[in-house]
Parts: structure tokens; sequence; C-alpha cells
């Protein structure tokens, strides 16, 4: 049996994605099968995934049309064999030990899943720094409510997929999809898995590169499509509410908060698209000026992030005295 399926969905990242899947065979834990998602890409990328035809453990999947990053990982979790799932995005590549450290200690702490450290790569300038920074020791375990507030508190665990390694069954038996066409996917299921998971460890030593291009999501000016990530944000309070945790969380979720809504309204104001991007405007700044107390008097909340709130006020001030 498979143990581990990495699952690489592929879009034109021909500069990038032979370090990537070269980094995947040449693990120093073998028993993985490695699925190439080519969504349609329209650059080299199909040469170079057509080149590992041959290689054992490689299966090759070829969407005739784009289907974006969700569908292509979805897909990916329906066709894997493993008993866990690793995904990895094609620009991106890990260290030789990564799957091995990960399947290790989920192993050893009978985890449903386990994180690891994420370092973001600026591919223009040769630099690097640590992201997803893990204060835990190794083999660390926590629970489900634990690892939510650490998720919503934005420490050890981030809203990022491909960092960690899970058990497929928390895919399959609960019905959690990454979902169709939204940008920032991965806000929509993680706290999903967190929720459903039992044991969370930690591994501070394997690590995910993740590798910052100009033209990646993290370095895209404000498009309408920020507002998928305050639209996951706005989903998981109802989550938390229908599970009945939200009450316990409740200082910690609007730190969460605070950070979707002030950061996307500041990215808005930077971009000087005020006026075409009113609607979104307003739907920020009514955001946080209904919330504004669970804001500035939240000590989970920065305070870059108050600021912002003052002047997502003083904008929704001036919406209301205009209608």
């Amino acid at each position: 049996m498979i143990d581990i399926s990495v699952i690489v969905p592929i879009y034109n990242v021909e500069h990038y994605l032979e370090k990537c899947i070269e980094s995947i065979i040449n693990q120093r834990f073998k028993n993985i099968e490695i699925i190439l998602i080519n969504d349609a890409s329209t650059d080299g990328s199909l040469e170079i995934i057509n080149k590992y035809s041959k290689h054992p453990g490689v299966v090759i999947v070829n969407n005739e049309v784009n289907l974006g990053l969700s569908e292509s990982r979805n897909k990916g979790i329906n066709i894997a064999r493993g008993k866990y799932l690793s995904f990895i995005d094609g620009d991106d590549f890990i260290n030789e030990d990564f799957l091995y450290l990960l399947h290790k200690l989920i192993i050893e702490t009978d985890s449903d899943i386990c994180v690891s450290s994420i370092i973001h790569w600026d591919y223009k300038y040769n630099k690097k720094h640590i992201v997803n920074k893990i204060e835990y020791h190794d083999s660390k375990v926590i629970d489900r409510q634990a690892s939510i507030r650490d998720f919503l508190l934005r420490k050890n665990i981030y809203n990022y997929t491909c960092n960690k390694l899970y058990k497929r069954e928390l895919f399959m038996e609960n019905n959690i999809f990454f979902p169709k066409g939204k940008r920032y996917e991965d806000a929509y299921t993680t706290y999903k898995l967190l929720y459903k998971s039992n044991r969370i460890c930690f591994s501070n030593n394997s690590i995910y590169f993740y590798v910052q291009r100009d033209n990646s999501i993290m370095n895209q000016k404000f498009s309408s499509r920020e507002m998928d990530y305050v639209y996951a944000v706005d989903e998981l309070k109802l989550f938390l509410e229908k599970n009945n945790i939200f009450s316990s969380l409740q200082k910690e979720y609007y730190s969460y908060y605070a950070n979707a809504y002030c950061s996307r309204l500041k990215k808005l104001i930077l971009s000087k698209q005020i006026k075409k991007q009113s609607k979104n405007l307003k739907y920020l700044t009514n955001g946080i000026y209904y919330n504004y107390k669970n804001i500035l008097y939240n000590n989970y909340v920065n305070h870059r992030h108050k600021v912002l709130c003052y002047i997502g006020i003083i904008i929704a001030n001036f919406y209301k005295t205009r209608e």
C-alpha cells in the first residue's frame, strides 16, 4: 500500500516546475505516488511533466480545460491511493526530509495532521524568511480546540494547505473539498480539517519552500477576488457558531477577522481604486464599523489593525452621511 500521495496542481510554471518535481522525487521517504495534474497549461509545463511519465510512482493527469487550483486538488484527492495526502504547488519545492519527518511524526503521535515550517522564498532576489514559525517542539500534539485557537491567532498553524500532511480520510469521510472558483481556497478548508481532527502534531525540521513570484496571488494588487478571503472569514464565524465553539473563541475569532478586513482595506486604499471598488470598500468598512468594539477592545488585535479599524469607521460614517 502507498503511504503518501503527493498532489501537484500545475498551471504555467515552466520556470519552476522541474525543481519542484525533482525535490519530490529525491525525497528520503520513498513509498509515495506523485500525482502531477496539468491544468491546461499554455507554456512548456506539459513538456516538462512528460519527461517524468515513465518514472516509478508518477501519475499524470491532463485537464482538457483550465479548472483552477481547487478542482485540480479535488481531482487528486479522489484518485489518490495513499493513506496520507501532501499538497505541493508546482512552483514550490521541499527539502529532502520533508515527507520523511512529517510521516514519522504523524505515525508516532497517532495524529490526523502534521504541520511543518514554511519559508517564503523570494525568487527574484533570492531571499528567504520563515513565515509559519512553529513555537512548539517536535512531536508536540494538540487537540482540535487548541489547533483552531492557534489558527485564529495565526501562530503555529496558518492558512496554508501545502505545509501539512493529512490523513486522506479527513477529506473523504467528512466530504471536505476545496471550493470551486475561489481564490484563497485554503481559507475555506483548513479550519474544517482541523475541527475534524483529534490530534495535530508539529515538525520544526521539515521545511516547505513557498516561492514568491511577481505574478503570484500574494503579490497581486487588489481585485474583487480579494474579497473571497473576507467571505471565508464570514463563513468561518457561521461554522464556529454551528458547532457551538464561537463563544469560547470569540476574541480569537475577531483577531482573525481584523486581520482579514483591515489588511484588505489597506490593500484596497493603496491600490487607488476606491471609486471602482466602492461596493467592496463599503462591505469592508461596514464590517469594521459594526464590529469595532470586538476589534478595538481586543488584546489579540495588533496596533496596526486597530489604526486601520479607525480609518474604516471614518469611511463607514462618510457613507452613512450620504445615504
